[in-house]
């Protein structure tokens, strides 16, 4: 309303040129000078620009475990392939804080200082690591550069002991050998041999579950319902017999394979599947699963999802 005001007088002014000298002076007469209203109007401009300036909406992140993670993140977009990526089973700490990525390649959040980080893939542009029980991307220039490396400063210390002098020994000087009593043999322990091409079930669940929960879908336990008390109770055979006072969400049976590769298959297909639902246009949104049993090469499962 203040504008409207302000170009009323203006508006009247102009149709009031050239008519007669009685125009003039009525314009004259205005009790608001057009300097007056310019300066009025490009205060009330900047006004608007300053306050426009001043709202500014800032990233929020939250902390979990060695990470911190963006509020507002996703995984939306075109999953990375990592089928054919190497096996590269390290584990490092960090010298400072980097990056994390989706496995769409936008931004997760970084990771805090001296985080310790266990590669699992890559293809020399990513890596793909798994912090605490989640996996996330890192790109290659990031880790290798930020990585503590304690092989430097431990030839340095090397150096710095000096080599001491040789004494030569002289006709006058009898050389006494000491007397060395036997040492009984410790026994040798066998280390393990660790099989680099294999997760082992729980890391394998921690991949699966990164990329699930990565493009949004939420880990709910609260959908396995009264599972104990009825269809849990009896023989994983006999399930589908004793469903009938069962309320919890829909379920079923599955399993991964531990070769390396395989659950982050499983899991970005999983993100596709929950995208279509029912085939109803409606996707499942929740997820929880359950460890039933395990061997060398498969993790099993029992999973609810809704």
């Amino acid at each position: 309303m203040r504008r409207m005001n302000l170009f009323i007088p203006v508006i009247l002014s102009l149709t009031m040129i050239g008519c007669s000298n009685k125009a003039e002076e009525a314009m004259e007469a205005l009790p608001v000078e057009p300097t007056e209203i310019a300066v009025e109007i490009a205060t009330e401009a900047e006004s608007v620009i300053d306050e426009t300036t001043e709202i500014a909406v800032e990233d929020s992140y939250t902390e979990y475990g060695d990470l911190y993670l963006l509020d507002s993140g996703g995984n939306a977009g075109i999953q990375v392939d990592m089928t054919e990526w190497d096996l590269v089973n390290e584990e490092y700490t960090l010298n400072q804080s980097i990056n994390v990525y989706y496995t769409d390649t936008s931004l997760a959040g970084y990771t805090k200082d001296n985080a310790t980080v266990s590669t699992s893939l890559s293809n020399g542009e990513w890596y793909f690591c798994i912090f605490d029980r989640s996996g996330y991307l890192v790109k290659a220039e990031d880790l290798e550069s930020s990585v503590i490396n304690d092989t430097a400063s431990d030839d340095k210390k090397e150096e710095a002991v000096p080599n001491e002098p040789v004494k030569e020994a002289t006709p006058a000087e009898v050389a006494v050998l000491p007397v060395e009593e036997p040492v009984a043999e410790e026994p040798v322990v066998e280390t393990p041999v660790v099989d680099s091409t294999k997760y082992t079930p729980e890391e394998a669940i921690a991949v699966y579950r990164s990329i699930m929960e990565s493009n949004g879908i939420k880990w709910n336990p609260s959908l396995k319902g009264n599972w104990d008390e009825t269809i849990g109770m009896y023989d994983i055979y006999e399930w589908y017999d004793h469903d009938d006072n069962y309320y919890g969400g829909s379920w079923g049976t599955g399993f991964l394979y531990l070769d390396k590769g395989y659950p982050e298959w499983a899991g970005n297909s999983s993100v596709e599947s929950f995208k279509m639902g029912d085939g109803d246009g409606i996707a499942w949104k929740s997820y929880y699963l359950e460890v039933t049993g395990y061997d060398e090469n498969t993790v099993y499962l029992t999973a609810w999802h809704n």
